[in-house]
């Protein structure tokens, strides 16, 4: 968020590049460790024109009632994993991972993923990528996985803080609970 505030970063959606420069179109908490960028309906109609999926939750916040055991399934893209193809060219091999709450507390919530309960498939003819590198994942969504008439039922419930290997192949993640912005991209709602 530093950098964000310093104006060293660059947030594209598609090929759409987002003012972040307007300070009124972003929010941040240090408290919750996340910031938003607020989509003008110009931005909606520009995604949809290139036809990239804008969707809208049937209720605010989608996840409200996370407890202790819950599976979450959560995304996000390594730093270290991320390779330089040219100038203006990068690959992102992404991480997905399932993992269960441990501890959901005020407006954050952690999951451990411990490799003696770990699956691993890597798609692709990348070299091995190290499983404790998490470092750059934030921002990634996470998605309560509830088994609900027979099929799961994924609900948006947070947001990726932090990820940090304990320990080889013991890794912990925080995530900002949803619940903690509104229904229109503001934090603290």
């Amino acid at each position: 968020m530093k950098m964000l505030q310093a104006g060293e970063v660059d947030c594209l959606a598609g090929r759409l590049r987002l003012p972040i420069d307007q300070m009124g179109s972003i929010n941040l908490s240090f408290k919750a460790d996340i910031g938003t960028i607020i989509l003008t309906e110009e931005h909606v109609r520009a995604l949809e024109h290139d036809r990239w999926g804008v969707l809208n939750a049937e209720k605010w916040p989608p996840a409200e009632d996370l407890a202790k055991g819950d599976p979450v399934m959560f995304a996000g893209f390594p730093g270290a994993w991320r390779i330089q193809k040219g100038p203006k060219d990068i690959d992102f091999p992404g991480r997905v991972s399932v993992g269960f709450i441990g501890e959901p507390g005020g407006d954050q919530f952690s999951c451990h993923l411990d490799p003696e309960f770990v699956e691993r498939d890597q798609v692709g003819d990348l070299a091995e990528l190290s499983v404790d590198d998490v470092e750059g994942m934030s921002g990634g969504p996470a998605f309560l996985v509830r088994r609900e008439v027979s099929k799961p039922v994924p609900q948006l419930c947070g947001i990726i803080k932090e990820g940090k290997a304990i320990d080889r192949g013991h890794l912990i993640f925080f995530f900002a609970r949803i619940a903690c912005i509104s229904h229109d991209g503001r934090i603290g709602g």
